[in-house]
């Protein structure tokens, strides 16, 4: 008897959370900074259903992307071992760089300007200013990104100059995507 009571207790419970969200709803006085205010609520727009069937086409969705980004840069603030960023750009055959001071098509010649760069500066902050994610096609991105490059030479020169990055990125077989090619360009 007492299970019976408890399920049609639960049973009712159910039906007023269920018939009251609706209601609550309708009163939420807060609304969706991005959402057409058009649409009746519950109404999905064409942006966001655009969206999700974009993250849905594709390995990586923008907010991946964005932390990949961040991660190369992290990686280059830290001067951490090479290898960490050769993880992040693609083969030999599949690579085209153009970074400040060379042209880049080979994780041999990556790794040569990687260690210059070490050399030469003693530390390096990049701070992305802007950052643009399109999806060319299913598992190729491009990312345009303004970034603000400061460093301290290793003789305590200061530098400081904002760059454009616009990278051609393609899925990888890991956990990241990888890099086919880069163009930096400062900004003048």
């Amino acid at each position: 008897m007492f299970m019976k009571k408890l399920f049609v207790l639960t049973l009712f419970l159910l039906c007023l959370v269920a018939f009251s969200l609706p209601a609550f709803a309708a009163i939420n006085p807060i609304q969706s900074p991005n959402a057409p205010a058009s649409l009746p609520p519950g109404i999905a727009p064409a942006s966001y259903l655009a969206a999700v069937k974009l993250q849905q086409d594709n390995k990586f969705n923008e907010n991946d992307l964005k932390s990949f980004l961040h991660q190369f840069f992290a990686i280059q603030d830290r001067h951490a071992e090479v290898g960490q960023l050769q993880l992040l750009i693609a083969d030999d055959n599949d690579l085209q760089m153009q970074l400040p001071g060379a042209t880049v098509t080979s994780q041999k010649e990556f790794e040569k300007w990687y260690k210059g760069i070490g050399a030469t500066y003693l530390s390096n902050i990049f701070t992305p200013e802007k950052i643009d994610i399109k999806t060319v096609s299913k598992g190729q991105y491009s990312i345009d990104a303004v970034i603000l490059w400061q460093a301290l030479s290793r003789d305590g020169k200061y530098s400081s100059t904002r760059q454009r990055y616009v990278f051609a990125i393609s899925d990888g077989s890991g956990y990241w995507p990888r890099i086919n090619a880069l163009t930096v360009t400062e900004i003048k």
